[in-house]
Parts: C-alpha cells; structure tokens; sequence
C-alpha cells in the first residue's frame, strides 16, 4: 500500500493525472475524476457505492487483470467528525472491495496506490485531485511469473480478461458478503 499525502505535487504519474484533471476542470468547468466514475457506472463496471465513493473495474485495467479504482466525489469535511467518518467511509468500501477482488477474482495479493488531496490546496496550482485508490492483483504466490507493484499502476493497458465479468463477479459477492448502502449511480 502508497499512500500519497503531499503539500503541493504528487510523486510520478499521479501529478500528471492531477495537472491533467486540472487542465479538464478549468476547460469543461467539470471533476474529470467525477466524470470518468460516472461513466463506469453507466457501461456497468460499478462495483460498489458509498455516499462519497464509487470502486469500478476500470477500463484501462492493466496488464493481464484487473485494476479497481476507488474514487472519491471531492466533499471536504467541515469537522474533525466529518473527516472521520469521511476515513471510515473509505476504508470500508476500500476493504469490501479488496475482500471481493479476492473472493470472486482469486486475487491472491494485491497492491494499492492512494492519493488524497493536497495538504495546501492554495499552494497547489489547481486543487482537482480527489481520494482515489488503485489496486490491482500482485498474482499467485509460487507463480512461476514476476507479480505486479504498485509502480506499475499506471503503464500502459493491455486487457485480456472481461472487465463486465469481473465487475458482475465483484457486485455479487459484496452483495452476498458486505453490503453498503449505495448512493452513486
């Protein structure tokens, strides 16, 4: 797990995201990451929701598997209380999707890359990263292959599984095992 909690700029590919969101916001005056959810959500690959957070299988899923993203709607919290719960809501649908991707995917080991919102928005050039967790499958232990980091989370895609299956496949076994209540759709 990477967490990323930065004042200004983000290590890597996530700084090029965030700059990338930026440049969508000021020229569409929309979340880009809002936007890409909204989207997974409508084709079907929505694996759960939350208040605040929506996990997807999402379209530029890497390598030979699957990569879920967790996203967040950008609210701020206007209270020690309000952030945790904020924490709380994140690290549950953050679990029931790590519990599913192993249940119904057989992820054996996993990694995960979060980044959450710069600590100075007012430093920052623009402000546009919400929390947003990767994960994808590090593959089997004993496997006779070299398994997946975290700092290969944003190459270059190559689908060859069906990303439908994977998220239907994830949708019922949170449904079976740990339902939430869900808001985005």
């Amino acid at each position: 797990m990477q967490p990323h909690l930065v004042s200004t700029r983000y290590p890597g590919k996530w700084e090029a995201m965030r700059l990338a969101a930026c440049n969508y916001a000021e020229r569409w005056q929309r979340s880009y990451y809002e936007d890409v959810a909204s989207l997974h959500v409508h084709i079907g690959l929505a694996v759960q929701s939350t208040e605040h957070f929506v996990a997807f299988v999402a379209l530029t899923s890497v390598g030979a598997g699957v990569q879920i993203d967790i996203v967040g709607d950008g609210h701020v919290a206007s209270s020690e209380v309000a952030a945790e719960a904020l924490v709380r809501e994140l690290g549950g649908i953050f679990h029931a999707v790590l519990m599913a991707a192993q249940n119904a995917l057989g992820w054996e080991g996993s990694s995960a890359s979060c980044a959450l919102p710069p600590m100075d928005p007012s430093a920052a050039k623009c402000s546009c990263m919400p929390r947003i967790c990767r994960l994808v499958s590090r593959g089997r232990y004993g496997a006779p292959v070299s398994d997946i980091s975290a700092n290969e989370l944003f190459e270059t895609p190559a689908v060859s599984v069906d990303l439908f299956r994977a998220a239907a496949s994830m949708r019922a076994d949170i449904r079976k095992h740990r339902p939430l209540h869900t808001a985005y759709t």
